[in-house]
């Protein structure tokens, strides 16, 4: 289950990022 939680917290880190690209 740890994969899963990384995995999430991977997206969370790509989705921040776009967020952080667009300004």
């Amino acid at each position: 289950m740890p994969n899963k939680k990384s995995a999430v917290k991977r997206m969370k880190t790509s989705e921040k990022n776009r967020l952080y690209n667009r300004f």
